[in-house]
């Protein structure tokens, strides 16, 4: 049982750390490899080590970045997680329902969409003109599929609009 999750999407942290979780029995797992990780990026043990009695230190901590990330949960606190959730969740569903509105092929989890542009659009000019005129910066993931996501900070429901109404234009050229 184990849980790694990234700050930098919903949490709204700077990208660059995680969050880790492990039960006493991945732990068990892990002190009974045969061979050590071949990177002390990926060793759990030794970054475990950090925060025991002997407080092991081979490096500086990335200290703007914990600072980032105290300030993320911080505001994550004061929303209240559940009142996160929900807003996520409203979010993306608002955002995959207006691009189905727009006639887009849309699926995709609770705050992001994927999403397949018509055949008669270049995809890459689409997402060229939308980061240049409009700002907006669309993820290609597959051979004819954006990802499309609103998460921390931006999701909220004027970016929806904003990233809607940008679309329309890109797409009606």
């Amino acid at each position: 049982d184990a849980c790694v999750a990234g700050v930098d999407h919903a949490v709204g942290a700077p990208s660059g750390m995680a969050l880790v979780t492990y039960s006493p029995e991945f732990e068990s797992l892990m002190r009974a490899r045969k061979q050590p990780p071949r990177t002390s990026y990926l060793d759990l043990l030794q970054l475990q080590g950090y925060w025991s009695p002997e407080r092991l230190n081979h490096h500086t901590a990335p200290t703007s970045l914990v600072y980032g990330l105290r300030e993320a949960l911080r505001l994550v606190l004061e929303e209240g997680l559940e009142d996160r959730w929900a807003r996520h969740r409203r979010t993306g569903e608002s955002l995959r329902n207006g691009l189905k509105t727009l006639g887009l092929q849309v699926d995709g989890g609770l705050a992001f969409a994927n999403v397949r542009p018509p055949s008669n659009v270049s995809e890459g000019d689409a997402r060229r003109r939308l980061l240049e005129d409009y700002g907006i910066h669309i993820t290609l993931i597959a051979r004819q599929t954006w990802r499309v996501g609103l998460l921390g900070a931006d999701a909220l429901q004027r970016n929806v609009e904003r990233v809607l109404t940008s679309l329309e234009k890109v797409l009606a050229e």
